[in-house]
């Protein structure tokens, strides 16, 4: 989206800076700039909505961790997002955005009762950049970042515990000021179109989000924070309240990622994104109707036959083409034989050649996997938005709640049954009694260690395109159980991403002491800074404030 909105604001700078008659000892600057404080706090709104949601989406949930996660496999360019090859992530893009939002704070200050809104609106962003941040990354600057206009140029890097409890602080500072505003234009707020109760409700949500976050580590402060919210705030209570932005589709900068209007290369990533074997058996297993909204059934499905004299011959039956093979040939046992959805398994060595592809190259279209439904190759769609957090996604941090004993006011069962229903309602599904009657889905049944982990298998469901809270509720929870495949880096999920090479480089004295209180694990390899070295979050022990 980034484009789009700086064509935005490159166009209303021009009407501003329609040129006038002036004494010539008065020009002295630049006649088509405008100096920052000048900026529209309107167009500073929609741009950081815009750039965090994209980035939210696009690279994290949508992207690399709906690999992680084994909801999608690529079968070319695969490695990162199959199989954790991580090198060095900069952080520069969300830190960037943060300096546009400290504009918008800045600005707004200096009229707060006019502003009041697009204030509350930048602490909301500010807390939750920080914590997209602190979640990847682990430390990180925060009480001195974004000061570079100062003397600070190598800030320090906070506790992954302080800027936890920073989020968590700033969104509760940021609720007061979410009121009615004459300064906001509705267009400008792409999230609620300027509904200040729908912004409560969205910092209401992160602090819940946060709280069950940290919950491991500080259980006494994360019950208090979360309980306050539910006993004296309000909360979302329907999908209209998901914090949820849709792409306009005018190019390929503010469309859905990995669309094929704008990218309809051979080597496309919507061609390279296919189903994983993990989610469509869960689906399936559990005759879950989602499956058909956001996977397309094989175009050639295959069968075993003792009849059969060719292997891999093709023939359209019924209207569907079928490829066979005979029984008892050594290729029998390769294949997948689903009739209607088939998965790459995770991890694959190669898995461009998966389920006896003939053309097995990087640039091969495989048509014996499912490829994403084809509302993904749109680029937008009611249900293809950039999702932050949502109805459903609160419903079933209530019901963890429940089962933790904390005071809500429902039982888990209930919470995890509205979050499964607001789920289907989101994505336009039916079905959803029957569904929730399936041995598996309904509470209790199934062959699950504990309750926790049913739960959080249908949370994992239901996270599908923003697959980074997965990932988030897999470290903390272990579930769902997930298995390695052959070609991984290593046998485990990374806990974080590595800091960028310019820490190391150009700020270097705070990257070491950030990196020297990582854990490192066994499969950290030695290497300090490492995507299988825990941060605070995961390394054992309570730590209340």
């Amino acid at each position: 989206m980034k484009k789009y909105i700086i064509n935005i604001i490159l166009v209303i700078t021009a009407l501003m800076l329609v040129p006038s008659c002036q004494d010539l000892t008065e020009v002295n600057e630049n006649p088509n700039a405008i100096e920052p404080d000048q900026s529209d706090p309107n167009i500073l709104v929609t741009t950081v909505i815009s750039e965090v949601s994209d980035e939210y989406i696009d690279y994290l949930g949508y992207g690399l961790f709906a690999g992680v996660m084994q909801h999608c496999q690529k079968d070319a360019w695969f490695s990162s997002f199959n199989d954790y090859d991580w090198s060095s992530e900069s952080w520069e893009g969300y830190y960037g955005i943060l300096r546009t939002n400290e504009l918008l704070l800045h600005i707004s200050a200096q009229n707060e009762e006019f502003y009041s809104f697009h204030h509350g609106v930048g602490l909301v962003m500010k807390a939750f950049i920080f914590g997209l941040i602190t979640d990847t990354w682990g430390d990180c600057p925060y009480s001195q970042a974004l000061q570079g206009n100062g003397e600070i140029t190598t800030p320090v890097y906070d506790s992954q515990k302080d800027v936890y409890l920073g989020v968590i602080n700033t969104l509760k500072e940021a609720i007061p000021y979410l009121k009615a505003s004459k300064g906001i234009e509705a267009n400008a707020d792409i999230l609620y179109h300027g509904d200040a109760e729908k912004w409560k409700k969205f910092a209401n949500a992160l602090i819940l989000r946060y709280s069950m976050r940290v919950s491991n580590k500080m259980p006494e402060f994360a019950r208090q924070e979360f309980e306050n919210v539910v006993d004296n705030s309000i909360i979302f209570e329907s999908n209209d309240d998901n914090a949820a932005a849709a792409y306009p589709g005018n190019n390929m900068e503010d469309s859905w990622p990995y669309n094929i209007v704008y990218d309809d290369t051979q080597g496309s990533n919507y061609r390279r994104i296919k189903a994983c074997d993990t989610f469509t058996d869960e689906l399936k297993a559990l005759g879950d109707p989602r499956i058909h909204e956001w996977f397309n059934m094989v175009e050639v499905s295959t069968k075993l036959s003792d009849t059969v004299t060719v292997n891999g011959a093709t023939y359209e039956i019924d209207g569907k083409m079928i490829r066979f093979y005979n029984t008892n040939s050594e290729e029998a046992a390769l294949v997948d034989t689903s009739s209607d959805y088939v998965g790459i398994p995770p991890n694959l060595t190669a898995p461009q050649n998966y389920n006896l592809n003939p053309e097995g190259s990087q640039n091969s279209f495989n048509k014996y996997v499912s490829f994403l439904n084809d509302q993904f190759k749109e680029p937008k769609g009611d249900f293809l938005k950039a999702r932050i957090i949502t109805y459903s996604e609160v419903n079933f941090l209530l019901a963890e709640a429940a089962l933790k004993g904390w005071s809500v006011n429902k039982n888990a069962e209930d919470y995890y049954n509205e979050a499964i229903k607001a789920s289907f309602d989101m994505w336009g599904v039916t079905g959803i009694d029957e569904y929730l009657e399936n041995d598996g889905v309904k509470w209790g049944t199934g062959s699950w260690d504990e309750p926790l982990e049913q739960l959080i298998n249908q949370k994992w469901i239901s996270s599908w395109t923003y697959q980074h809270e997965a990932w988030l509720d897999y470290l903390r929870t272990g579930y769902p159980k997930l298995s390695i495949g052959p070609n991984a880096v290593r046998d485990h999920i990374p806990y974080r991403f590595m800091y960028g090479s310019d820490e190391s480089s150009y700020n270097t004295e705070n990257y070491s002491t950030a990196v020297g209180r990582l854990e490192m694990t066994s499969y950290s390899q030695g290497i300090q800074d490492s995507p299988w070295s825990k941060p605070w979050l995961y390394q054992n022990g309570i730590d209340e404030p």
